[in-house]
């Protein structure tokens, strides 16, 4: 369990992938009259006409990138692909591997003999989101709640605190886990109390998202934490006191790890809480990410 929870936290802002982008056409326009590539190295289209070049910029340079309805085979450059069509050729397609194709109709028909340049270029789909989540967090024999806030785009961060609203827990001895107390064995009357309190901020980033608005997201990091659980023990005739079970009591770092469901404008979490791999919590929350 401590190796599985440190790798993964250790690993999530690596394995997240870039996706939802798509390829895009930012610029498209007639070289000047000077440039003379279509007819120095001429193609002919099925009209027996010389064909129109086109010069496209590709931001992702080592990708074979496709054409449809061209002449000839396009030619790699670095940087850029030439690619001729026919005189009056409304619209080709291009394929990036990786992303969505490209249907474009070209703004003007282009002329035998022309030269045009096409600039492509990358477009991030994704928009910021905004993340609350009430948590509900459960260890051995103890509650807490809580709540979860976070802001991503592809990659962003998140606050989470938590607490059983026990703040003023008051303990007069400390005992071992087989109720000694000094050296005595104390006189206990069954009944106990506990004390959480935790806070922690870490890494929010984005797996992967449908098309239907349905995204996974994944977290991890860490904070700090208090765990008490006290014992309560005979004091006086009218009164009881309470003794800190110092094996079951924890003050120190914590991190954790988790994942989060969206579908539209509701999100679901589920992860794993630890305090210095002493104390260990499932938290679970559902709430909203717009």
């Amino acid at each position: 369990m401590k190796r599985a929870i440190i790798l993964f936290t250790i690993l999530i802002p690596l394995v997240l992938q870039g996706q939802n982008k798509r390829i895009v056409v930012r610029g498209f326009k007639r070289a000047d009259i000077g440039d003379v590539r279509a007819r120095t190295s001429p193609v002919l289209d099925h009209n027996k006409r010389i064909t129109a070049l086109v010069d496209i910029a590709v931001p992702v340079t080592d990708s074979d990138v496709l054409f449809d309805n061209v002449v000839g085979h396009p030619l790699k450059r670095a940087g850029s692909w030439i690619v001729r069509v026919a005189e009056g050729t409304p619209q080709i397609k291009i394929s990036v591997p990786g992303y969505a194709p490209i249907y474009y109709t070209f703004p003007e028909l282009p002329e035998s003999g022309r030269v045009y340049e096409m600039t492509l270029g990358i477009l991030d789909m994704l928009k910021y989101r905004t993340l609350f989540l009430p948590v509900y967090a459960y260890g051995p024999s103890q509650s807490s709640f809580g709540a979860m806030i976070g802001i991503c785009r592809r990659h962003g961060g998140y606050t989470k605190v938590r607490t059983n609203f026990t703040f003023d827990l008051k303990t007069t001895s400390e005992c071992s886990d087989d109720g000694m107390i000094g050296g005595v064995k104390g006189w206990f009357t069954g009944e106990n109390k506990s004390s959480r309190q935790s806070f922690t901020a870490g890494y929010l980033g984005l797996l992967f998202q449908t098309p239907g608005d349905a995204a996974m997201y994944a977290y991890g990091g860490g904070g700090y934490g208090t765990r008490v659980l006290a014992w309560q023990v005979y004091g006086t005739e009218t009164e009881y006191e309470y003794s800190k079970v110092t094996s079951r009591s924890f003050s120190g770092w914590e991190i954790e790890t988790g994942l989060v469901f969206r579908k539209g404008g509701f999100a679901l979490m589920a992860g794993v809480q630890t305090n210095q791999f002493k104390y260990v919590e499932a938290n679970v929350g559902f709430g909203i990410m717009f």
